[in-house]
């Protein structure tokens, strides 16, 4: 009889106690389930065309696979990545403020690394992309005022085009050579992934003044900023 009275005594303490416990190990594996969740961030796009680009120019740090870029904080450091063709970036004019406007400036190792520089979804623009959005636009002798966007250009005589669409801001660029490396202030400069030799690569840009957009190679160790478009 004894014996029945201390169960019944302590088997609402043990009910309690495992109550307590059982909660305290569901809330951590809650927790623990929440910490590992993939974060999903919505990129914002336009349609133009048959085509989806993002609507501002590329701006991280790591590959896809979360290995880190590497970031040239100087000149001495950008050459040295150049020469090894190793990826990096950089700010223009190496200010972050000029980062949060307009991305960063890569060079076209880092934009045709494995590793792949866009987010899951995303590639950056071979030529084939980037002329049948320009053709869409009307062609590339016109189609520079449709891509542009705000007061930065400076020449308002040239009607741009809304926010929502290709949304273009002045990145500028930082041009390299074997000889000399120096930013420029004169328009908006995208890469393309397709090369023209073992040293330059086609790219796209837009220059102050002027409804064209053109089309050149550069070197690869030149920072261009890179927009990129859904697969």
């Amino acid at each position: 009889m004894l014996r029945l009275k201390l169960i019944s005594l302590l088997l609402p303490l043990y009910i309690i106690g495992y109550g307590q416990n059982n909660s305290q190990t569901s809330d951590t594996k809650k927790d623990t389930d929440i910490s590992k969740l993939p974060t999903t961030i919505e990129i914002p796009t336009v349609k133009i065309g048959s085509q989806a680009w993002m609507t501002k120019n590329l701006d991280v740090v790591t590959f896809r696979n979360g290995d880190s870029i590497f970031h040239a904080k100087t000149i001495t450091e950008w050459e040295q990545a150049a020469k090894a063709k190793k990826p990096a970036w950089c700010f223009f004019l190496q200010d972050p403020k000029n980062g949060a406007r307009t991305g960063k400036l890569y060079n076209w190792y880092a934009i045709t690394d494995p590793r792949n520089i866009a987010p899951k979804g995303f590639h950056v623009p071979n030529e084939d992309d980037w002329n049948k959005l320009i053709n869409f636009l009307g062609g590339e002798e016109v189609a520079a005022p449709k891509m542009r966007y705000g007061k930065l250009w400076g020449d308002s005589i040239l009607i741009t085009s809304p926010k929502g669409m290709f949304g273009a801001l002045p990145t500028g660029w930082l041009k390299y050579t074997e000889s000399k490396s120096e930013f420029l202030n004169d328009g908006a400069y995208w890469w393309s992934t397709i090369p023209y030799s073992p040293k330059i690569a086609w790219t796209r840009y837009l220059v102050f003044k002027s409804i064209q957009v053109k089309s050149f190679c550069y070197n690869k160790g030149s920072g261009l900023a890179v927009r990129c478009l859904k697969d």
